[in-house]
């Protein structure tokens, strides 16, 4: 008797001058222990060694796309036209899967036929592959609207496992937000609203934190968050607003040491939303700013 194929999954990898870490993402991505799946690896204009790079690997699933640079956004989405998986992932250029991470997505999904898609969990690494910590301990990502509205919960597409025609019917990912980075929380925020996603407590993507991070370019990355809060706002826009200042003031005095741009957007934070001086979390961040401005005198 015939063995049933199981069932395709779709990995799309946008790449921009990946050439630093490609391979090893390409590897862990063809050393899965799920069998059947397809490697949409879509090169946006790259001017680096990647294509050469990705044409020396000889394996049938992987499929290489070549076009001129159109950002991150849009080759995305063009990843998820051109997938034929039943469930699609979006790996980051320089971050790696664990060898079952496809595997037991696959299980845990077909085991829970009401959930359209699921958010794993993972560990941070460094350039040399080696584990900063885990992403998340003590306090897990809250998946409702409300939570996600004032706070990303997650660190990259990479954790994101889904239904690929969920995914199609919100026509993927944004491509007019302002700025870049924040795409992902967009589509987070729209999932949500649409579909019934899980938190899977189990470590099996590895991020990546390196100089060219596109987190760390911070004045970008604002401008996008406030484009998805004035896209998504919830019932409390200015308080989603006041968030968004004070991570950007967390992230410049821990990023870029900036105490003044600290500072000031702290104030923006209360200017924003006066109320925010009676939520425990200002004066965590306030503190925090305080003490690392301290570190650097």
């Amino acid at each position: 008797m015939e063995m049933k194929q199981p069932d395709l999954v779709s990995i799309v990898i946008p790449i921009y001058n990946g050439e630093k870490y490609i391979e090893k993402t390409v590897n862990s991505v063809l050393k899965q222990t799920y069998p059947n799946l397809e490697l949409l690896c879509i090169i946006d204009g790259s001017t680096d060694e990647s294509h050469n790079l990705l044409k020396s690997i000889n394996d049938p699933r992987l499929q290489i796309i070549l076009q001129e640079n159109h950002g991150c956004t849009a080759t995305r989405n063009k990843g998820l036209h051109m997938a034929q998986g039943r469930w699609v992932m979006f790996l980051d250029q320089d971050d790696l899967l664990h060898e079952q991470c496809i595997e037991t997505c696959v299980d845990y999904m077909q085991q829970h036929e009401t959930l359209q898609g699921l958010v794993m969990n993972g560990v941070i690494i460094d350039e040399q592959d080696q584990v900063i910590r885990k992403m998340y301990k003590l306090f897990k990502p809250n998946l409702k609207w409300d939570a996600v509205a004032l706070k990303n919960q997650i660190y990259t597409t990479s954790q994101l496992f889904v239904y690929r025609d969920v995914l199609c019917k919100l026509n993927g990912f944004d491509e007019h937000l302002q700025g870049f980075g924040a795409d992902d929380w967009d589509l987070l925020l729209r999932l949500i609203k649409q579909a019934q996603l899980i938190f899977l407590d189990e470590s099996f993507i590895y991020y990546r934190l390196h100089e060219n991070n596109h987190s760390k370019q911070l004045d970008t990355m604002l401008k996008s968050e406030m484009d998805v809060i004035k896209k998504n706002s919830g019932r409390y826009p200015q308080l989603q607003k006041s968030y968004r200042y004070m991570y950007y003031a967390y992230k410049n005095i821990s990023i870029a040491g900036n105490k003044k741009v600290s500072y000031t957007s702290m104030l923006k934070a209360i200017h924003s939303y006066i109320g925010i001086l009676f939520y425990p979390r200002f004066y965590f961040f306030f503190g925090a700013i305080v003490m690392r401005s301290l570190k650097k005198l």
